[in-house]
């Protein structure tokens, strides 16, 4: 759900989603850099008393993150924050902007025992997004879940 506000209107819901790529380069205690790549959908907002609402949009969006690792005995728990920057296009309109936005994610990430070969995790994620859309405000929060592979740490250089 991503609630909108306008320095006029009411706090207004409505439903979205997303789907994206990202990597993470990871240290023991610490990712200094997380990137992702999404796209992203939200649509129209409930009704207020007037009966005004906000048009759905979609669009996609770069993000880059830093943030801490913890170890839970197998697992992992990261917490990140940072910022990104979107572009988007309005439903049923020619009308399109781009804007900035703050986040912050908590993730739990479990790694898969499936063979020796396989490094894959299973990420169950937390994320809150806050959108600086002109004169609306968005707070979009939700649950991601997705599948993590490991690739091999680089070891020295080529010969």
């Amino acid at each position: 759900m991503a609630p909108s506000y306008g320095s006029d209107q009411t706090l207004l819901w409505a439903a979205g989603g997303h789907g994206g790529l990202g990597f993470d380069f990871v240290k023991p205690e610490w990712i200094p850099f997380r990137g992702e790549l999404s796209w992203y959908a939200v649509g129209p907002s409930t009704w207020d008393d007037s009966l005004f609402r906000y048009r759905s949009f979609n669009g996609f969006r770069m993000a880059a993150m830093s943030g801490l690792r913890f170890d839970l005995k197998g697992s992992e728990l990261d917490i990140l924050g940072g910022a990104a920057a979107s572009a988007l296009g309005y439903t049923g309109i020619s009308e399109a902007t781009a804007y900035l936005s703050i986040l912050a994610e908590a993730r739990y990430i479990l790694p898969l025992r499936l063979s020796a070969a396989a490094k894959l995790k299973l990420v169950a994620a937390l994320p809150v997004e806050y959108m600086f859309r002109g004169t609306a405000r968005t707070i979009a929060a939700g649950l991601d879940l997705g599948i993590g592979i490991d690739l091999p740490a680089a070891t020295g250089a080529a010969k």
